[in-house]
């Protein structure tokens, strides 16, 4: 669901999303149609497939799923509470067996009816996304190549930049046309351009950035990072460099205290690379 007002021309919009079960094949096709294949989510281990379908069958009601100790499968217990101790009694319990998902089966330890139903269910859900995965999917894309950034510090609400919005529209589309029983809605809001929403955008780049160049820092303070890892992080520090310009262009304005702690983390970076590069070269 893509919700646009067009009485206020502003420069970005606001985006957040509601999302449920996603079908994995679906999306593959319709991000390989936009040239986005790669942004494809792992598929989800046997394992939790098999908690999953327990879980909508045999959850709730004081029945709970407990894994088993060889990390295989799942076992459903039904719990009665008591004044001194609760008492649990075995009801089943599933296994996936198999290398791969094409060749998975379950075992279960009761009623053929019974495991008839974990299968099926089984079968239902292997092919699909939990929303977390897609949540995930779509954080990354609207941060990092949409420039965008969380309007908060716990994330969930965006605001993606005018020149990248038909570019997360794309994607929006993708996943929308993707849910299972059309349970995805993307929300795009166009919101206006005043001081509040200047100031907003501002404070949440500055928050994105600070923490990062902080978090490259403490990175950086750590003697268990190697020579790569460690340019990894003067890579990360160059790239905290560009989006900084990129909304100092947007808000007409320079975020000179945001710009000093990415310097200083960047040249932390490459100091401690120089040092460690150092000392190989004299183990060696």
């Amino acid at each position: 669901m893509i919700l646009n007002t067009t009485n206020i021309s502003v420069s970005g919009v606001v985006t957040y999303w509601r999302l449920s079960w996603t079908d994995r094949q679906r999306l593959e096709q319709a991000l390989s149609a936009i040239g986005l294949p790669e942004l494809l989510p792992d598929q989800r281990q046997p394992t939790t497939i098999l908690r999953n379908a327990m879980q909508q069958l045999y959850g709730g009601n004081g029945h709970l799923i407990r894994p088993l100790a060889d990390g295989d499968g799942w076992e459903v217990v039904d719990e009665r509470k008591g004044v001194q101790a609760n008492d649990y009694g075995h009801i089943l319990s599933a296994r996936v067996q198999g290398e791969t998902s094409a060749s998975i089966e379950v075992s279960v330890t009761t009623t053929a009816d019974q495991r008839d139903a974990i299968v099926t269910r089984y079968d239902e859900l292997r092919d699909r996304l939990h929303a977390d995965a897609v949540a995930a999917m779509l954080t990354r894309y609207v941060s990092g190549r949409c420039h965008g950034t969380s309007l908060r510090p716990a994330g969930g609400v965006y605001w993606v930049p005018e020149d990248q919005v038909a570019q997360w529209r794309r994607l929006v589309e993708a996943v929308e046309a993707a849910a299972v029983d059309n349970a995805n809605s993307v929300y795009l809001l166009r919101t206006a351009a005043d001081e509040g929403m200047v100031t907003a955008v501002r404070d949440a780049i500055t928050h994105e950035l600070q923490s990062a160049a902080a978090e490259i820092g403490e990175d950086v303070k750590s003697t268990a990072l190697g020579e790569r890892a460690l340019q990894g992080r003067v890579e990360a520090s160059k790239k905290l460099s560009a989006k900084l310009g990129r909304y100092e262009s947007l808000l007409g304005e320079s975020l000179d205290s945001v710009r000093q702690s990415i310097a200083t983390a960047k040249t932390a970076a490459t100091v401690a690379v120089v040092r460690v590069s150092a000392e190989k070269a004299k183990a060696a």
